[in-house]
């Protein structure tokens, strides 16, 4: 396991210099698209990111989940949403549905919620807030659950792309079912990103652009 700074591209690059990165899933946090901060008034889209990413996958041979906000229109912002990029291919994994109070997104009404069979793996993602509270009584999170277990693959992966202030992200990955791997991918200076394997939570150090490479156990 390697921790790399700066940009994403750099701390790719810097990773592959002492190991085979192809085939690895990298996680990025909530609204990857954003620029000028989460929280900034004259925060914008940055249109580029999406085409980064699929360059970024196609030139390391890496799989992303990656938390991107969609345009929006006159009914206001689109949504916030969570993707698996593998090159040229995308498949939208979630929706956001609970509001953060941000104004960045719209909340999504309706069930967007489509894990994946991807290299042996059950990958699901959820964005944020809607991973916080783990409760086989919240449907959203029961749902996704029950999806990944018709995959009947022996690992399972839960991502969660995040903005994670108030909520503590260590405590929401070590809340889920130990059979599910999980991998909070935050980029508020408040809480760190965490890899959660068992009952083990691995956390990095806070107000960090870090990239971490390991074996899924």
């Amino acid at each position: 396991m390697r921790r790399v700074g700066g940009s994403l591209r750099a701390s790719l690059i810097e990773a592959a210099k002492d190991a085979d990165i192809s085939g690895s899933l990298v996680v990025t946090p909530e609204a990857f698209n954003v620029r000028k901060g989460y929280w900034y008034p004259d925060r914008e889209l940055d249109p580029s990111i999406r085409i980064a990413l699929t360059d970024l996958s196609t030139k390391f041979k890496i799989a992303l989940v990656t938390g991107l906000i969609e345009e929006g229109d006159a009914q206001g912002p689109g949504y916030s949403s969570a993707y698996l990029i593998d090159g040229q291919a995308s498949h939208l994994l979630t929706r956001k549905m609970e509001n953060d109070g941000s104004e960045n997104y719209r909340c999504c009404t309706e069930d967007f919620d489509k894990p994946v069979e991807y290299g042996g793996l059950s990958i699901a993602a959820l964005i944020c807030m809607d991973a916080a509270d783990f409760s086989q009584r919240n449907q959203q999170q029961a749902a996704v659950l029950e999806q990944m277990a018709l995959h009947g693959t022996k690992k399972k992966l839960l991502c969660v792309p995040s903005h994670m202030m108030s909520y503590g992200s260590k405590e929401v990955a070590l809340a889920w079912p130990v059979g599910v791997a999980v991998v909070v991918a935050n980029s508020s200076p408040k809480q760190p990103s965490v890899l959660r394997f068992g009952t083990e939570a691995r956390c990095c150090r806070v107000n960090e652009s870090v990239v971490k490479i390991t074996d899924l156990p």
